[in-house]
């Protein structure tokens, strides 16, 4: 191979080599865009097990509440205040499974940044061997 030719060899496998380096930079970017969402979801998660947990404990659980709360507006808290936690047990549950889905894709993308430095790598030896 005349050296015109490996020039124009090496510069496809470099342009090649540069693209999938902003593939692999794309995923990175992601990968930690995911982890700090997911972070902040399951903190709020924490957060609203720690609100639910403090609606059963103290006064706050109790929606009759002798010569304090009771009355027209107690009762209808009564009726309100279990279908409010059902709620809230849903919106927890969905964001688990929110916290699952982007843990399932942080795993899809840092596959694919591992195949891109698997394929940079084979781009590096062939260049190498030009």
């Amino acid at each position: 191979m005349d050296e015109q030719k490996k020039r124009q060899q090496k510069n496809k496998y470099e342009d090649n080599k540069r693209k999938l380096n902003a593939k692999s930079s794309t995923c990175g970017s992601c990968i930690a865009d995911l982890k700090k969402a997911n972070i902040n979801l399951e903190a709020n998660i924490r957060e609203w097990k720690t609100y639910k947990a403090k609606a059963y404990t103290g006064i706050a659980g109790k929606i009759f509440v002798e010569n304090v709360f009771e009355g027209v507006v107690a009762r209808e808290l009564s009726k309100e205040f279990p279908e409010s936690v059902k709620v809230m047990d849903n919106n927890i549950k969905k964001a688990k499974e929110i916290c699952s889905e982007i843990k399932q894709q942080i795993q899809s993308l840092q596959s694919l940044q591992s195949t891109i430095k698997v394929d940079i790598n084979i781009i590096n030896n062939k260049i190498a061997n030009l």
